[in-house]
Protein backbone atom coordinates (compact mmCIF):
# COMPACT_ATOMS: atom_id res chain seq x y z
CA UNK A 1 0.00 0.00 0.00
CA UNK A 2 0.90 3.50 -0.50
CA UNK A 3 2.81 4.54 2.83
CA UNK A 4 1.33 7.85 3.59
CA UNK A 5 0.04 11.05 2.44
CA UNK A 6 2.39 13.79 3.61
CA UNK A 7 1.10 16.81 5.03
CA UNK A 8 3.69 19.28 5.72
CA UNK A 9 4.20 21.84 8.44
CA UNK A 10 4.98 22.42 12.46
CA UNK A 11 2.77 21.08 15.39
CA UNK A 12 1.50 24.44 16.00
CA UNK A 13 -0.20 24.22 12.80
CA UNK A 14 -1.79 20.85 13.06
CA UNK A 15 -2.68 20.18 16.20
CA UNK A 16 -5.96 20.70 18.46
CA UNK A 17 -4.59 21.05 21.68
CA UNK A 18 -7.14 20.60 24.72
CA UNK A 19 -7.08 19.45 28.38
CA UNK A 20 -8.81 16.99 29.18
CA UNK A 21 -9.27 13.05 28.43
CA UNK A 22 -8.65 11.60 24.98
CA UNK A 23 -10.07 8.12 25.10
CA UNK A 24 -13.89 7.76 25.17
CA UNK A 25 -15.49 5.43 22.39
CA UNK A 26 -17.45 2.23 24.14
CA UNK A 27 -15.16 -0.01 21.91
CA UNK A 28 -11.95 1.19 23.16
CA UNK A 29 -11.21 3.42 20.07
CA UNK A 30 -9.07 6.92 20.83
CA UNK A 31 -11.51 9.99 20.56
CA UNK A 32 -9.66 11.92 18.17
CA UNK A 33 -12.36 14.59 18.81
CA UNK A 34 -13.55 16.36 15.28
CA UNK A 35 -10.20 16.88 14.03
CA UNK A 36 -7.38 13.60 12.70
CA UNK A 37 -4.65 14.75 15.07
CA UNK A 38 -5.08 15.85 18.64
CA UNK A 39 -2.87 16.56 21.55
CA UNK A 40 -3.86 15.97 25.22
CA UNK A 41 -2.01 17.34 27.87
CA UNK A 42 -1.97 16.53 31.33
CA UNK A 43 -4.11 18.41 33.87
CA UNK A 44 -2.67 20.88 36.13
CA UNK A 45 -2.34 19.37 39.84
CA UNK A 46 -2.75 21.21 42.71
CA UNK A 47 0.00 20.20 45.60
CA UNK A 48 -2.59 18.68 47.45
CA UNK A 49 -3.12 15.80 45.30
CA UNK A 50 0.40 15.37 44.33
CA UNK A 51 0.24 12.46 46.65
CA UNK A 52 -2.64 11.13 45.74
CA UNK A 53 -1.38 11.20 42.04
CA UNK A 54 1.84 9.58 42.51
CA UNK A 55 0.40 6.34 44.98
CA UNK A 56 0.77 2.92 44.16
CA UNK A 57 -1.79 0.83 45.70
CA UNK A 58 -1.67 -3.36 46.77
CA UNK A 59 -4.16 -5.53 46.88
CA UNK A 60 -4.23 -9.30 48.71
CA UNK A 61 -5.42 -11.71 46.05
CA UNK A 62 -5.51 -14.74 47.83
CA UNK A 63 -8.96 -15.20 49.25
CA UNK A 64 -11.09 -18.00 47.30
CA UNK A 65 -13.47 -17.33 45.06
CA UNK A 66 -14.48 -14.10 43.86
CA UNK A 67 -14.47 -10.50 45.52
CA UNK A 68 -14.31 -6.87 44.29
CA UNK A 69 -11.73 -3.97 44.93
CA UNK A 70 -12.07 -0.37 43.94
CA UNK A 71 -10.22 1.06 41.02
CA UNK A 72 -7.88 3.58 42.33
CA UNK A 73 -8.83 6.71 41.35
CA UNK A 74 -5.66 7.47 39.54
CA UNK A 75 -6.60 5.01 36.94
CA UNK A 76 -9.45 7.32 36.06
CA UNK A 77 -8.62 9.98 32.89
CA UNK A 78 -5.03 8.71 33.70
CA UNK A 79 -2.79 5.56 33.01
CA UNK A 80 -1.34 3.45 35.52
CA UNK A 81 0.62 0.12 35.37
CA UNK A 82 -0.58 -2.96 37.08
CA UNK A 83 1.45 -5.95 37.76
CA UNK A 84 0.20 -9.15 39.70
CA UNK A 85 2.27 -11.35 42.11
CA UNK A 86 1.84 -15.07 41.99
CA UNK A 87 3.84 -17.83 44.23
CA UNK A 88 3.29 -21.03 41.49
CA UNK A 89 4.90 -21.43 38.20
CA UNK A 90 2.38 -20.38 35.12
CA UNK A 91 3.14 -21.73 32.24
CA UNK A 92 6.61 -20.25 31.24
CA UNK A 93 6.87 -17.85 34.26
CA UNK A 94 8.14 -18.67 37.56
CA UNK A 95 6.60 -16.92 40.74
CA UNK A 96 7.27 -13.44 41.11
CA UNK A 97 5.67 -10.25 39.61
CA UNK A 98 4.28 -10.22 36.55
CA UNK A 99 5.06 -8.54 33.46
CA UNK A 100 3.48 -5.15 33.73
CA UNK A 101 -0.15 -4.48 32.03
CA UNK A 102 -1.73 -0.88 31.63
CA UNK A 103 -4.65 0.54 31.70
CA UNK A 104 -7.23 4.00 31.52
CA UNK A 105 -10.45 4.41 32.61
CA UNK A 106 -12.10 7.64 30.96
CA UNK A 107 -14.88 9.25 33.15
CA UNK A 108 -17.20 9.91 30.78
CA UNK A 109 -18.74 6.48 29.61
CA UNK A 110 -16.50 4.60 31.46
CA UNK A 111 -14.72 2.78 28.94
CA UNK A 112 -11.28 1.68 29.19
CA UNK A 113 -8.47 0.14 27.54
CA UNK A 114 -5.33 -1.71 28.81
CA UNK A 115 -3.19 -3.97 27.44
CA UNK A 116 -0.83 -5.27 26.26
CA UNK A 117 -3.83 -8.28 24.13
CA UNK A 118 -1.59 -11.08 24.04
CA UNK A 119 -0.72 -14.52 24.72
CA UNK A 120 2.94 -15.31 25.85
CA UNK A 121 4.33 -18.52 27.40
CA UNK A 122 1.28 -19.58 28.63
CA UNK A 123 -0.07 -16.69 30.06
CA UNK A 124 -2.65 -14.38 28.95
CA UNK A 125 -2.47 -10.73 30.14
CA UNK A 126 -5.72 -8.43 28.93
CA UNK A 127 -8.26 -8.14 26.59
CA UNK A 128 -7.45 -4.93 25.46
CA UNK A 129 -10.76 -2.49 25.85
CA UNK A 130 -14.17 -3.21 27.75
CA UNK A 131 -16.44 -0.77 29.53
CA UNK A 132 -16.76 -0.81 33.13
CA UNK A 133 -20.07 -1.06 34.24
CA UNK A 134 -21.90 -2.49 31.54
CA UNK A 135 -22.24 -6.03 32.97
CA UNK A 136 -19.85 -7.74 30.83
CA UNK A 137 -16.75 -9.39 32.34
CA UNK A 138 -13.22 -8.38 30.08
CA UNK A 139 -10.29 -9.22 31.41
CA UNK A 140 -8.08 -6.41 33.12
CA UNK A 141 -5.34 -9.41 33.70
CA UNK A 142 -6.21 -13.11 32.70
CA UNK A 143 -2.52 -14.86 33.55
CA UNK A 144 -2.09 -18.19 33.81
CA UNK A 145 -2.80 -21.47 35.35
CA UNK A 146 -1.03 -23.61 37.35
CA UNK A 147 -0.44 -27.21 37.02
CA UNK A 148 -2.76 -27.90 39.48
CA UNK A 149 -5.82 -25.79 38.30
CA UNK A 150 -4.83 -22.28 40.57
CA UNK A 151 -5.09 -18.83 38.97
CA UNK A 152 -6.75 -15.29 39.64
CA UNK A 153 -7.88 -13.42 36.87
CA UNK A 154 -9.09 -9.47 37.36
CA UNK A 155 -12.59 -7.82 35.26
CA UNK A 156 -14.07 -4.96 34.86
CA UNK A 157 -17.24 -6.64 36.02
CA UNK A 158 -18.53 -9.81 37.32
CA UNK A 159 -21.83 -12.01 38.75
CA UNK A 160 -21.66 -9.58 42.19
CA UNK A 161 -20.42 -6.21 40.08
CA UNK A 162 -21.29 -4.28 37.63
CA UNK A 163 -20.02 -0.54 39.33
CA UNK A 164 -17.28 1.20 36.96
CA UNK A 165 -15.90 1.92 40.65
CA UNK A 166 -15.00 -1.63 40.52
CA UNK A 167 -12.90 -4.94 39.73
CA UNK A 168 -13.73 -7.99 39.93
CA UNK A 169 -11.44 -10.51 41.40
CA UNK A 170 -11.89 -14.13 40.42
CA UNK A 171 -9.07 -16.26 42.71
CA UNK A 172 -8.52 -20.52 42.80
CA UNK A 173 -5.86 -21.18 45.39
CA UNK A 174 -4.28 -24.61 44.81
CA UNK A 175 -1.92 -26.57 46.35
CA UNK A 176 0.88 -24.91 44.26
CA UNK A 177 -0.74 -21.52 44.24
CA UNK A 178 -1.53 -20.07 47.46
CA UNK A 179 -0.33 -16.31 46.87
CA UNK A 180 -1.40 -13.26 44.64
CA UNK A 181 -1.22 -9.88 45.16
CA UNK A 182 -1.88 -7.60 42.61
CA UNK A 183 0.06 -3.68 42.37
CA UNK A 184 -1.21 -0.78 40.91
CA UNK A 185 1.18 2.29 40.43
CA UNK A 186 -0.27 5.32 38.79
CA UNK A 187 1.80 6.91 35.86
CA UNK A 188 0.82 11.23 35.74
CA UNK A 189 1.66 13.55 33.63
CA UNK A 190 1.56 11.84 30.46
CA UNK A 191 1.48 13.39 27.13
CA UNK A 192 -1.44 12.01 24.90
CA UNK A 193 -1.32 12.26 20.89
CA UNK A 194 -4.61 10.83 19.37
CA UNK A 195 -4.34 10.00 15.64
CA UNK A 196 -6.87 8.78 13.09
CA UNK A 197 -6.07 10.06 9.10
CA UNK A 198 -3.12 8.95 6.69
CA UNK A 199 -0.32 11.67 7.38
CA UNK A 200 2.63 12.37 8.59
CA UNK A 201 2.27 14.63 12.17
CA UNK A 202 5.48 16.64 13.92
CA UNK A 203 4.50 16.44 17.66
CA UNK A 204 6.69 18.25 20.41
CA UNK A 205 9.66 15.99 22.91
CA UNK A 206 8.15 16.20 25.98
CA UNK A 207 10.62 18.36 28.08
CA UNK A 208 10.74 15.25 30.45
CA UNK A 209 12.75 12.87 27.67
CA UNK A 210 15.39 15.70 27.59
CA UNK A 211 18.19 14.64 29.88
CA UNK A 212 16.03 12.00 31.60
CA UNK A 213 13.94 9.02 30.84
CA UNK A 214 10.50 8.48 29.90
CA UNK A 215 8.09 5.54 27.73
CA UNK A 216 6.35 5.57 24.99
CA UNK A 217 3.21 3.37 25.08
CA UNK A 218 1.28 2.97 22.06
CA UNK A 219 -2.90 2.53 21.95
CA UNK A 220 -4.09 0.70 18.62
CA UNK A 221 -7.85 -0.83 17.60
CA UNK A 222 -6.53 -3.25 15.22
CA UNK A 223 -4.18 -6.47 15.44
CA UNK A 224 -0.35 -6.66 14.49
CA UNK A 225 0.12 -10.13 14.23
CA UNK A 226 0.18 -11.61 17.97
CA UNK A 227 -0.96 -8.17 19.39
CA UNK A 228 -4.96 -7.66 19.55
CA UNK A 229 -6.22 -4.16 19.74
CA UNK A 230 -4.83 -2.65 23.27
CA UNK A 231 -2.17 -0.74 24.62
CA UNK A 232 1.62 -2.15 23.86
CA UNK A 233 4.05 -3.26 26.13
CA UNK A 234 6.69 0.41 26.42
CA UNK A 235 9.79 1.60 25.30
CA UNK A 236 11.98 4.17 26.92
CA UNK A 237 13.83 6.89 25.44
CA UNK A 238 16.64 9.64 26.98
CA UNK A 239 17.88 12.60 24.83
CA UNK A 240 20.59 14.21 25.23
CA UNK A 241 20.48 18.33 25.42
CA UNK A 242 24.36 18.77 24.46
CA UNK A 243 24.21 16.84 21.36
CA UNK A 244 20.33 15.56 20.49
CA UNK A 245 21.84 12.45 20.57
CA UNK A 246 18.99 9.42 22.26
CA UNK A 247 18.98 5.92 23.28
CA UNK A 248 15.84 4.02 24.05
CA UNK A 249 14.30 0.53 23.91
CA UNK A 250 14.21 -2.53 23.90
CA UNK A 251 15.59 -2.57 20.17
CA UNK A 252 14.15 -6.05 19.86
CA UNK A 253 10.95 -7.62 17.46
CA UNK A 254 8.74 -9.38 19.42
CA UNK A 255 5.17 -11.25 18.17
CA UNK A 256 5.61 -9.16 14.86
CA UNK A 257 6.00 -6.05 16.71
CA UNK A 258 9.05 -4.16 16.46
CA UNK A 259 9.70 -1.85 19.42
CA UNK A 260 12.76 0.36 19.07
CA UNK A 261 15.27 1.83 16.68
CA UNK A 262 17.96 1.39 20.00
CA UNK A 263 19.39 4.79 19.47
CA UNK A 264 19.83 7.97 16.77
CA UNK A 265 20.33 11.85 16.81
CA UNK A 266 16.71 13.82 16.57
CA UNK A 267 17.03 16.50 14.00
CA UNK A 268 19.98 15.09 11.88
CA UNK A 269 16.97 14.56 9.37
CA UNK A 270 18.09 10.53 9.55
CA UNK A 271 14.85 8.84 10.00
CA UNK A 272 15.35 6.35 13.53
CA UNK A 273 12.21 4.57 15.02
CA UNK A 274 11.42 5.54 18.44
CA UNK A 275 8.46 3.10 18.52
CA UNK A 276 7.99 1.30 15.00
CA UNK A 277 4.85 -0.96 15.73
CA UNK A 278 3.66 -3.30 13.47
CA UNK A 279 1.37 -3.65 10.74
CA UNK A 280 -2.26 -5.09 9.80
CA UNK A 281 -2.80 -7.91 7.55
CA UNK A 282 -3.46 -4.93 4.76
CA UNK A 283 -0.42 -3.44 6.01
CA UNK A 284 -1.97 -0.48 7.90
CA UNK A 285 0.70 1.16 10.67
CA UNK A 286 1.35 3.47 13.39
CA UNK A 287 4.96 4.69 13.76
CA UNK A 288 7.09 7.31 16.01
CA UNK A 289 10.11 8.30 14.80
CA UNK A 290 12.68 11.32 15.24
CA UNK A 291 12.88 12.94 11.85
CA UNK A 292 10.39 12.71 9.47
CA UNK A 293 8.98 14.79 6.07
CA UNK A 294 7.16 17.75 8.30
CA UNK A 295 10.09 18.13 10.72
CA UNK A 296 14.12 17.78 11.25
CA UNK A 297 14.41 19.63 14.75
CA UNK A 298 15.43 17.87 17.84
CA UNK A 299 12.52 19.51 19.85
CA UNK A 300 10.28 17.29 17.95
CA UNK A 301 9.14 13.76 16.69
CA UNK A 302 7.08 12.55 13.51
CA UNK A 303 4.52 10.17 13.89
CA UNK A 304 3.55 8.67 10.74
CA UNK A 305 0.36 7.09 10.17
CA UNK A 306 -1.76 4.88 7.78
CA UNK A 307 -4.79 3.63 8.82
CA UNK A 308 -6.72 0.77 6.59
CA UNK A 309 -10.14 -1.06 7.24
CA UNK A 310 -8.89 -2.01 10.66
CA UNK A 311 -6.68 0.45 11.60
CA UNK A 312 -8.63 3.49 11.99
CA UNK A 313 -7.37 5.26 15.00
CA UNK A 314 -3.93 4.85 17.14
CA UNK A 315 -2.74 7.15 20.31
CA UNK A 316 0.88 7.61 21.52
CA UNK A 317 1.21 8.27 25.45
CA UNK A 318 4.68 9.56 26.95
CA UNK A 319 5.17 9.69 30.42
CA UNK A 320 7.91 10.75 33.11
CA UNK A 321 10.21 8.71 34.36
CA UNK A 322 11.76 11.21 37.38
CA UNK A 323 11.60 11.21 41.51
CA UNK A 324 8.28 12.70 41.10
CA UNK A 325 6.67 10.02 38.12
CA UNK A 326 7.68 6.68 37.07
CA UNK A 327 10.41 6.05 38.50
CA UNK A 328 9.68 6.38 41.80
CA UNK A 329 6.48 4.11 40.91
CA UNK A 330 8.84 1.44 39.11
CA UNK A 331 10.65 1.91 42.16
CA UNK A 332 7.87 1.86 44.69
CA UNK A 333 6.35 -1.23 42.94
CA UNK A 334 9.34 -3.71 43.91
CA UNK A 335 9.05 -2.55 47.69
CA UNK A 336 6.58 -4.17 50.53
CA UNK A 337 3.98 -1.83 50.91
CA UNK A 338 0.84 -1.62 52.75
CA UNK A 339 -1.44 -4.62 51.14
CA UNK A 340 -5.20 -3.23 51.24
CA UNK A 341 -7.74 -6.29 52.34
CA UNK A 342 -10.71 -7.39 50.07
Amino acid sequence: MKRRNILIGLAAATLLIALGTGLTAAQGKANAGTTAMDTVLPKRRTAGNVAKKQACVIYDLSTPGESTVEVPSFCTDGMCMISVYHDAIMGAFAPGLSWPLYYRQDSTDDSWVGGPNIALGGVSFSDGAGVNGDGSSDAVFIGGTSTDGGYVRVYDDGASESSPDLWTIESMPSELFTEASLYVCAMPSCVQHNVSAEAEWAVEVPDFCIDDMCTVLMWHDATFDAFGPGISWPVHYRQDSTGDSWIGGPNVALGGVSFSGGAGVNGDVNRESVFLGGQTVQGGYASLYDDGTPESSQLLWTIDFAPDDFLTQASFYICPWSCSGSAMLLYRLYLPLVIKGM
